[in-house]
């Protein structure tokens, strides 16, 4: 009876930063007073909602064997959960504002300039043989609205036993790393789809922007199982 209070008590629900308890460990940026500049950006900004096994909820509610509902895997546990204060280099705090609906989501949706984003376009099966590819939020800047904003942000990072690819706010796309000792895969922070590099990226988006053929979609939606998990959207 006690594991079973336990485990209710794990998974009891988290509505936000103040009440982490001990969900999640604090980044080391954030213990040890690392300055701004120094500090990490990685992770999805907090207050993005994920699609999880019991709907959308913020990122930073979420806690380790939650399960999240994944482009192409289904529903995966996640492994750790960590927070940081997130700023570039040179202590300039900037994030991506992606408009509602420029990449399939729903909601306006700010991600950190160095989160990497699925899109599906025939630009890239043009430059590597395959549709999907990821490509940086920095590069997207100047195309369907997407822009550079001023602002601060927490960044929760999700680490999973292997990278994948998670739903956000409806159905952007987002890339999640691995765990840093995971043995599930080669390269630990690289889901089964090509980034290009800074060069047919730049080429890439640039076409984009002309509207040179190809269009950035959101990627095709998983199906069986997965599909029938999915919950809908809610606001």
């Amino acid at each position: 009876m006690t594991g079973v209070l336990t485990e209710i008590a794990r998974r009891r629900p988290v509505t936000g930063i103040t009440d982490r308890g001990d969900v999640w460990p604090i980044g080391d940026g954030l213990r040890h007073g690392v300055p701004p500049h120094l500090r990490p950006a990685a992770g999805l900004v907090a207050g993005t909602r994920v699609s999880t096994e019991f709907g959308w909820r913020a990122v930073e509610t979420l806690r380790p064997g939650d399960r999240v509902l994944t482009f192409d895997e289904g529903l995966q546990g996640v492994v750790s959960v960590t927070m940081n204060p997130a700023s570039p280099q040179g202590g300039t705090p900037k994030l991506i504002h992606v408009p509602k609906g420029a990449l399939g989501n729903r909601a306006p949706l700010h991600v950190l300039p160095s989160q990497r984003l699925l899109i599906d376009t025939g630009l890239a099966e043009g430059l590597i043989g395959d549709p999907f590819v990821l490509v940086t939020a920095q590069a997207l800047v100047g195309y369907k609205g997407i822009s550079a904003a001023p602002g601060s942000a927490l960044a929760v990072k999700l680490r999973f036993a292997r990278a994948l690819l998670v739903f956000a706010e409806g159905a952007a796309v987002l890339h999640c790393p691995a765990t840093p000792d995971s043995a599930a895969a080669t390269d630990p922070d690289r889901p089964g789809y090509r980034q290009l590099s800074p060069q047919h990226e730049a080429q890439l988006v640039a076409s984009l922007r002309r509207g040179d053929g190809g269009m950035v979609a959101a990627p095709a939606q998983p199906w069986g199982s997965a599909q029938a998990a999915r919950p809908r959207l809610v606001s």
